[in-house]
């Protein structure tokens, strides 16, 4: 037998000891703790499966063989919790070392391969290593939720701990991460992962859950609001009007991902009545101004783990002459006045990106010459 044929046999029976590695996560259906090579072959067929929902095109075979050797290492470095941060400290140079150890087993062609392949994987630079980390977190999170969440309840893990983890899978893949988010969201109200309850944060703690994120222009905001005003107007009936206002509502506008909606109701309304029937819609009140002029604003897609997949602001006011539709319809009609204002927006969320109130407030100054000038310009007409 040549050498080379040699090591590389030595090197296959070495790596069977991967089935001795287990690892925190069991299996469904409450069976036993999960090892290795398990892991890495179910990863291989979720990226296989799954690989339409990647952010980008991606070599499949490359992701499914980087998802098979991730874990070669925990051979000699053992498995690392994911939320075990003392472990975590010294992961890195223990998994370092087992990588030359057991690449060095190969012929120098393949050490050299496999090695570039796991720090590929490991520095997550690339569509394939973005999507194969999507991978590694999807597969245990698919395992733990089929157990009701058992792993975390054992290991005391708490929500923000779980999703910290889990927002890497939106580099690889928004449309599994959304999915991901939802599962978590479904522990959290069962109990399975403790979470602070928005209403128990601090200003600054929800400052930092809800940064200031701007977003290019999204057709599918359009879409949002059809589907919101849609599920309004069943609950609130024919007697309102309802616009869609803000950023997202002016096509080619830079924005947060937020749907800013009014909706105006006959002066006489109740606000409590009002409040309730936008609590139906899953609507949480912000302020609420219940004397003459009222106003009621109310906000829909924050939650302890930070924004969901759509969010909207709803501000209910009396039928009226609001300035909001005013700025719209000039920005739609004023092609540099919206440039001007996607300009200022990039700029303060720089500034003010933890920093809600603040970032509004600087923006007052532009949107009230805005308003000024289109109503003068309406007075003239």
């Amino acid at each position: 037998m040549d050498d080379r044929l040699l090591k590389q046999l030595k090197f296959i029976l070495e790596i069977d000891k991967e089935k001795n590695i287990f690892r925190q996560t069991h299996l469904s259906g409450h069976g036993r703790r999960e090892n290795d090579a398990e892991h890495a072959w179910h990863m291989a067929l979720c990226a296989y499966l799954l690989r339409e929902y990647a952010n980008e095109k991606v070599d499949i075979g490359k992701v499914m063989l980087m998802c098979l050797i991730h874990d070669l290492v925990e051979i000699e470095a053992g498995d690392t919790y994911a939320y075990d941060t003392e472990s975590l400290k010294t992961r890195k140079a223990r998994e370092d070392a087992a990588k030359v150890k057991l690449f060095s087993m190969l012929p120098t062609d393949q050490k050299n391969d496999l090695t570039a392949l796991f720090d590929e994987f490991e520095a997550g630079n690339t569509p394939e290593s973005r999507f194969a980390h999507a991978m590694d977190n999807l597969q245990p999170l698919l395992l733990n939720h089929s157990n009701g969440g058992f792993d975390w309840k054992d290991h005391q893990v708490n929500a923000r701990q779980v999703h910290e983890r889990h927002r890497q899978t939106r580099f690889g893949s928004e449309k599994l991460y959304q999915v991901s988010f939802g599962i978590l969201l479904e522990h959290i109200r069962n109990g399975d992962l403790p979470a602070k309850p928005l209403s128990e944060m601090t200003l600054e703690e929800l400052w930092q859950l809800f940064p200031i994120v701007l977003r290019e222009y999204d057709p599918e905001w359009k879409q949002w609001y059809a589907e919101e005003e849609k599920l309004l107007r069943d609950h609130f009936g024919t007697t309102v009007r309802i616009r869609h206002i803000g950023s997202t509502a002016v096509p080619g506008m830079t924005a947060k991902p937020t749907v800013d909606i009014l909706l105006e109701t006959p002066p006489e309304s109740d606000p409590d009545q009002l409040a309730g029937l936008a609590k139906e819609c899953g609507y949480l009140v912000m302020s609420a101004k219940k004397e003459r002029d009222f106003r009621l604003d109310l906000c829909k897609g924050y939650t302890p783990l930070g924004f969901a997949e759509r969010v909207f602001h709803l501000h209910i006011r009396p039928l009226g002459d609001w300035d909001e539709p005013v700025f719209c319809e000039w920005l739609k009609d004023h092609p540099e006045s919206a440039a001007e204002y996607i300009r200022l927006k990039k700029e303060l969320q720089i500034r003010f990106e933890h920093d809600r109130d603040a970032y509004t407030a600087a923006k007052g100054e532009f949107i009230c010459e805005c308003v000024r000038k289109a109503r003068n310009r309406k007075g003239q007409d």
